[in-house]
């Protein structure tokens, strides 16, 4: 039990530390398995499973990150472009 355990737990780990990849794998595997006939879905079933999948990771991506501040943008806007001194 507790080795079951771990490997969930490291897939967990594993989903929070890179779900956008994980949404990648998730949609190219279903897509494997539905055009190799592993499992046969209809399109509203497989249309309805990447767009949960999609947004169940979405919002998990977007848990994870801080969107950048608005001092960042404005102090970018503010600096003026580097000069380039092409005389030499």
């Amino acid at each position: 039990m507790n080795a079951q355990r771990t490997v969930v737990g490291r897939m967990v780990d594993r989903v929070k530390s890179e779900p956008v990849a994980t949404q990648g794998l998730v949609q190219a595997t279903l897509a494997a398995l539905l055009g190799f006939g592993v499992i046969s879905w209809t399109s509203e079933q497989t249309g309805l499973t990447l767009a949960l999948t999609a947004a169940i990771l979405t919002f998990l991506t977007r848990s994870q990150v801080r969107p950048a501040g608005k001092g960042v943008e404005d102090k970018a806007a503010a600096e003026p472009p580097a000069r380039v001194d092409n005389a030499a």
